[in-house]
């Protein structure tokens, strides 16, 4: 129970990470 909630949270956490990446390097390219 606890694994699985941890390897949804770090799921959320990477997703999250791209998605402020993606967006950070477009903003540094305009």
């Amino acid at each position: 129970m606890f694994a699985r909630a941890l390897m949804q949270a770090m799921v959320s956490v990477t997703l999250g990470a791209i998605l402020f990446l993606s967006i950070f390097t477009e903003v540094c390219h305009e």
